[in-house]
């Protein structure tokens, strides 16, 4: 193998290697989107530490804002303390909705603190929905549709314990629209106080919930946020302790995504909280989806005195669909229980902001190939110069050995002529032979 056929290969080994670490930095860096439809993020808006149904003078907890006066057409809110901020005109709240707050029916809020019969309003609602699609005209751009505010909610609930909830959903649009919120999964636990309401342009409206439940676990569900154009789906996940708790849990489940027919594992810690010595416990473990329904479930029986460490090891179904799951652990001991959950996802998530745009990777494509390309016609270029330059060298080599071949020919034939002319001086020979031998070695040097 020369030495062209060798810078090739290398050439060409340096392009098919930029391009597969270009492929395999996108792979890594994208990750495989996952197909079908996902709900919410991974952060978690409401935090149990805060949801004691207290609200402290320095607290800023929306969860604990139940624990504040409800006003009619007020919300209480929980923001350094307990507050109230204003319902808005055109919508409802657990004092004024239906029937319910008003004479006349069609009870609604003023934005102003007082519930009014809806027919009362017609000139106050029709100004505010003629400033929102004027708005909205001027500004080709402006965002349409709701929003909510929340991401998901995660709860831990004593057993026959009442906790009101709230969500936040925001008017993005120029024009009312009426919102429908329905309850998925969770029928038995969650009442929406206002489950219908009219939301005007730009406006802000809370949804209230109750949560309650007589049967200790951990139950799972979403709750829809809908208007007749647009449908939000917020996961729910709601731990019901009995009020005696006599072991406390913490989970950690590995991986958090994975796809269908691999492995999950949930990784316990169980803590014997009240010292009651050396006693067996019911341990179980639960896979749901976001409708409370059960897709793997195991138990056993572990005995603990002080701290137990467990570990449980699932298979997912081959067929199991994309989405959210929460893993759940749940520990049972002479009618007491204790519960721990975590969410997962089946499918592969792409980061957001990790994801590095299609005409950035062809640009680098093009500019590998361009680099290749220049690197090959400069190798070609190269090639050829070599290749001239060594038909020179070999051209001098050649002339050089034939100058030479002809002085050492030409010193020879000298030296001939000078022994014959020594010989015929000193009489070895005669005249017509050192003549004719002159003549002789003269045609030979001539011809050479």
């Amino acid at each position: 193998m020369n030495q062209r056929t060798i810078v090739t290969w290398i050439v060409f080994a340096f392009f098919i290697l930029s391009i597969a670490s270009t492929i395999v930095l996108t792979w890594k860096v994208n990750g495989v989107i996952l197909s079908g439809e996902t709900v919410g993020n991974v952060s978690l808006i409401i935090n149990n530490p805060c949801g004691n149904n207290v609200c402290g003078a320095d607290e800023n907890c929306p969860v604990d804002a139940g624990f504040c006066t409800d006003n009619k057409c007020y919300e209480p809110t929980c923001t350094n303390g307990c507050g109230e901020e204003l319902v808005a005109n055109g919508s409802t709240d657990e004092a004024c909705t239906g029937s319910t707050g008003c004479a006349g029916g069609n009870c609604e809020c003023d934005g102003a603190g007082t519930c009014v019969a809806g027919e009362a309003v017609p000139g106050g609602g029709a100004g505010g929905g003629g400033g929102g699609p004027s708005g909205g005209g001027g500004v080709p751009t402006e965002p349409k549709g709701i929003d909510v505010l929340e991401d998901r909610i995660k709860d831990v609930v004593k057993v026959n314990e009442l906790l009101k909830q709230r969500l936040t959903v925001r008017n993005l649009g120029g024009k009312s629209v009426q919102v429908n919120v329905e309850v998925i999964g969770l029928e038995e636990i969650i009442r929406v106080l206002n489950p219908v309401f009219l939301l005007g342009a730009k406006d802000t409206q809370t949804i209230v919930f109750d949560i309650l439940s007589e049967i200790p676990g951990v139950y799972t569900g979403q709750i829809i946020v809908k208007t007749q154009d647009q449908s939000i789906s917020i996961p729910v996940v709601i731990e019901v302790e009995t009020k005696q708790v006599l072991f406390d849990l913490s989970l950690d489940v590995k991986p958090k995504t994975v796809l269908p027919g691999e492995e999950i594992t949930g990784h316990a810690t169980l803590f014997n909280i009240n010292e009651i010595g050396l006693v067996n416990v019911d341990v179980g473990y639960f896979i749901k989806d976001l409708e409370n329904n059960l897709i793997l479930e195991d138990s056993e029986v572990i005995s603990i005195e002080t701290q137990a460490t467990l570990s449980k090891t699932f298979t997912l179904p081959e067929d199991i669909a994309f989405g959210e799951y929460v893993f759940i652990v749940q520990a049972s001991y002479q009618g007491t229980v204790g519960t721990s959950s975590e969410s997962f996802q089946v499918g592969r998530i792409e980061e957001p902001g990790a994801r590095i745009p299609w005409w950035f990777i062809l640009i680098i494509l093009i500019i590998l190939l361009l680099i290749g390309l220049f690197v090959l016609k400069t190798h070609k270029k190269i090639s050829k110069v070599a290749k001239i330059q060594r038909r020179k060298l070999d051209k001098l080599r050649i002339d050089k050995r034939n100058i030479i071949g002809r002085t050492l020919r030409r010193q020879k034939i000298l030296k001939k002529k000078e022994a014959l002319e020594k010989a015929y001086r000193s009489g070895y020979i005669k005249r017509e032979a050192f003549e004719e031998g002159v003549r002789e070695l003269d045609g030979e040097m001539r011809k050479r």
